[in-house]
């Protein structure tokens, strides 16, 4: 609860600053992910604006193919400041919860070790911005792109976070993943020899029709089926708690604004980057309507 409670207050004083015309991208969701993310993590106020631009530049580097020399200085110096900011995190006093979890780590005898921890926290926060911000965007434009669905959701049916299960099961921000085969298998007739690159396409794991009944329907609520949106058993994401809750909390927030904040237009296209294994929404042009 007090987790929520300090999203929540970060989320309304993010949209507080919010003009007419605005981009909900950079004006609302990067600064309410950062410093969110920032208090989970207790890192002190002076850092907040470091630890944003070593998170974002992370980001840009992952939505390369490969690195060049430029990336890779890029990624060491980020490395050796995220090195920093875990040894001044663990000498707080009454740390929270993550960052005891990463304390533990480092003692791990099999996979601890400061670099360890430094790669785990890497992860969660890149992992965690950009489908953070993708998930609420494309929910945003669905909630408009739908007939009647945002005074649905208003009036409270269906849920918000119902409605995000569903816009990320059609939509994953990773839509695929990478795999390699550890021993020599058959996959529908298809033999897989130890080492083998395979590329899963969670939009198709999706819809499967064995799975969900009328896959390709937008169904906010549907009952049943396994979504593979946030990864599945030892492959889970560990930040999926958190990220529905920001993405839920975000939503809510949008939809309390008076007068109500629409996107200029509800194309999925403008504004939205495709890597190889992720999709970024870089831009949503906004405007309160009269």
């Amino acid at each position: 609860m007090a987790l929520e409670q300090m999203l929540d207050e970060v989320a309304r004083g993010c949209a507080a600053k919010l003009t007419d015309d605005c981009d909900l991208i950079s004006d609302f969701l990067m600064p309410f992910w950062l410093r969110g993310t920032a208090n989970v993590l207790a890192v002190p106020e002076d850092q907040h604006q470091k630890l944003a631009k070593v998170v974002t530049s992370l980001s840009t580097v992952l939505e390369r193919p490969q690195l060049d020399e430029n990336a890779e200085r890029v990624t060491v110096n980020c490395l050796r400041y995220l090195r920093a900011l875990v040894e001044d995190l663990f000498n707080q006093e009454s740390p929270p919860p993550i960052v005891y979890a990463l304390r533990e780590l480092r003692t791990d005898k099999q996979a601890g070790g400061i670099w360890s921890v430094v790669s785990t926290l890497a992860q969660l926060l890149t992992a965690g911005l950009q489908p953070t911000i993708t998930g609420v965007a494309t929910t945003w434009r669905t909630l408009h792109a739908q007939p009647n669905l945002r005074d649905q959701v208003v009036n409270g049916e269906p849920d918000v976070s119902d409605v995000v299960d569903e816009v990320l099961r059609l939509h994953p921000p990773f839509p695929f993943l990478h795999r390699w085969v550890q021993q020599r298998c058959e996959c529908h007739g298809v033999v897989l020899e130890r080492g083998a690159h395979v590329l899963i396409d969670l939009r198709v794991a999706n819809r499967d029709p064995a799975v969900f009944i009328d896959p390709d329907d937008f169904s906010p609520g549907r009952k049943g089926g396994m979504d593979l949106s946030f990864g599945h058993g030892a492959h889970r994401c560990p930040g999926a708690a958190l990220a529905r809750l920001q993405i839920g909390i975000a939503l809510r927030t949008l939809l309390s604004l008076q007068p109500p904040l629409v996107p200029v237009s509800i194309e999925a296209e403008p504004g939205t980057v495709r890597t190889g294994h992720l999709t970024v929404v870089k831009s949503l042009p906004c405007r309160r309507e009269a």
